[in-house]
């Protein structure tokens, strides 16, 4: 193939076979490659990082409900790990932070894998609520964990949202 003298610019239309599926994609030189994804979905995905919840409709905007979601996390070392996997629920949502642990505490950015059968899938990368790290260095004497706090918080951000909806 031969480039465009002018912009150095060389374009290659994607098959129609192609054009709905999920693809990866090389491209190579004799002293370089590059590589990127492309995901096919007509999933809308909203994200807040707030509470940490993701929701999942569809085109027409209806909520989709088991719909898979699988998330790791970065952690502050630098090291990956599954951190959660589950569907959405019957309002199209799935948070994504709530365990029984702490570690949350421990993880700088979430990597969300979002897939659907029919709809396709998508990988959203996100970070952690940005209360936690606040919470995690304010422990105070009545024993409350970082997780107890922050869910506390998040129902008064939840709270606060329907209130504004209401006026």
């Amino acid at each position: 193939m031969e480039l465009a003298s002018k912009d150095n610019i060389l374009t290659f239309p994607i098959p129609n076979k192609y054009i709905n599926s999920n693809l990866f994609i090389e491209v190579s030189s004799s002293s370089k490659k590059a590589f990127s994804t492309h995901f096919s979905t007509s999933l809308v995905v909203n994200v807040s990082e707030s509470i940490g919840e993701v929701k999942i409709l569809d085109n027409n905007l209806k909520p989709l409900t088991k719909v898979y979601v699988k998330c790791y996390g970065m952690y502050k070392d630098e090291s990956v790990k599954f951190y959660k996997d589950g569907y959405t629920d019957p309002r199209g949502r799935f948070n994504y932070i709530s365990l029984n642990t702490d570690s949350v505490n421990s993880i700088k950015k979430f990597s969300i894998f979002i897939m659907h059968d029919d709809l396709g899938s998508l990988i959203k990368e996100v970070n952690p609520p940005p209360n936690m790290e606040s919470i995690a260095h304010n422990i105070d004497d009545n024993n409350y964990n970082a997780y107890d706090k922050y869910m506390n918080y998040r129902q008064e951000i939840k709270q606060s949202l329907k209130s504004k909806k209401k006026e």
